[in-house]
């Protein structure tokens, strides 16, 4: 996804940057002798949802980052964040600067606020003597280890909601068809034909919630039992029989040939066609998934989504 980001104007306490989403950027500067600086600096706005490209915090006709100024940004960005989780700044000079704490607040959500405090006093600076070139302040520990990404995060377990399932027919296939011509027959004409398939099965995992965009990689791989209709009585459950590998980004097809006898009987005096249909099915389950992070216990994030199987049912005959 492309970020897009373009000054138009500005005025003394807040600073516009163009987009389609809106967000109001606070920044503190620790109140220390030599605090501030005159270099310029940048920010990059994160969330549950994804994250902005990087914009710079330049108002016009103002002395910006001065030791314990306080100042308001309006980003702009055609990235939705979703819930803000941190603030990512970065310097472009050697003068360093020693934030205090900074705030954020997505307007779409403007009751949720976002605050975070530079406890370990790093300092921003080209010299690395001194600071570091980038700083990343979160709400917590949490928030700072996203994305989730398989070399950080161990999935934890898949767990269904069975009772909202959902099954759906889906679309039938016409995969073979006999014609049988009794019209001048006295007696029934019939044929009995074999009629075999690939039954196909897809399964895949959607995430609508959690973290998501940027914040998830759809390439984040796990293991899991898919949801089934059992034949023998109907019941949605678990198979714990099998799993199958996953990502966000592919769906597993698996498949198994399925072969059926069929017979086409015209009676007398008529004229019958037969057609063998493969018939779909797709069933549709919430999940919740747990992932925790490899190194931290405490830190633990949640996905949410739809178990997806559409599934080829059966093969079936129809007349006419």
């Amino acid at each position: 996804m492309i970020h897009q980001y373009l000054l138009l104007f500005s005025f003394i306490g807040v600073q516009l940057v163009t987009g389609k989403y809106s967000y109001t950027l606070e920044t503190t500067v620790s109140g220390d002798t030599h605090s501030g600086t005159d270099s310029l600096v940048e920010a990059r706005l994160h969330g549950d949802a994804g994250r902005t490209g990087w914009a710079a915090l330049d108002k016009s006709w103002v002395n910006d980052f001065q030791t314990g100024s306080h100042e308001t940004y309006i980003v702009e960005s055609v990235t939705n964040i979703g819930t803000p989780l941190c603030v990512e700044f970065r310097i472009d000079g050697y003068d360093y600067l020693l934030l205090y704490s900074t705030s954020l607040v997505n307007q779409k959500l403007p009751k949720i606020k976002m605050m975070a405090y530079n406890t370990d006093r790093v300092k921003l600076s080209l010299d690395y003597t001194e600071g570091k070139a980038s700083l990343k302040l979160c709400q917590n520990e949490c928030s700072k280890l996203l994305p989730l990404s398989e070399s950080q995060w161990l999935h934890n377990g898949t767990v269904y909601d069975l009772e909202s399932a959902q099954v759906t027919d889906g679309n039938s296939t016409t995969i073979d068809f006999q014609i049988q011509d009794a019209t001048s027959s006295p007696v029934d004409i019939y044929k009995v034909y074999h009629v075999g398939s690939t039954m196909k099965e897809m399964l895949s995992f959607v995430k609508t919630g959690g973290p998501t965009g940027d914040m998830i990689s759809n390439e984040l791989a796990f293991t899991a039992r898919p949801v089934v209709v059992k034949e023998t009585t109907g019941e949605i459950g678990v198979d714990e029989t099998r799993q199958h590998y996953f990502t966000f980004r592919d769906a597993v097809e698996v498949g198994e040939n399925m072969r059926k006898t069929f017979e086409c009987t015209a009676p007398a005096g008529t004229k019958i066609r037969c057609y063998v249909k493969k018939i779909n099915k797709r069933l549709v389950v919430p999940f919740i998934q747990t992932w925790q992070h490899k190194d931290k216990d405490s830190c633990q994030w949640q996905v949410t989504g739809q178990f997806i199987r559409v599934w080829d049912d059966d093969l079936v005959q129809d007349t006419i």
